[in-house]
């Protein structure tokens, strides 16, 4: 989804997506090295979530890493 898609002033209807929700699916990429998680709330994408978008991580096969935090 593009940030236009996401606003609620954006050409595409609205998807509500509550902040609660985003946090926890955030969290849930986290814990298997897909984000990682730089402060309360602010996560960025790490290498894995970048090979997984692009179709060359098989995230089925992801384990849960340590350092989630």
């Amino acid at each position: 989804m593009t940030p236009i898609a996401l606003s609620r002033d954006g050409e595409i209807a609205r998807i509500d997506i509550g902040r609660k929700w985003a946090g926890e699916r955030c969290r849930k990429l986290a814990e298997h090295g897909l984000l990682r998680r730089i402060d309360k709330g602010l996560f960025s994408i790490t290498d894995d979530g970048i090979a997984y978008l692009d179709e060359e991580l098989d995230a089925s096969e992801l384990d849960p890493v340590e350092d989630a935090d």
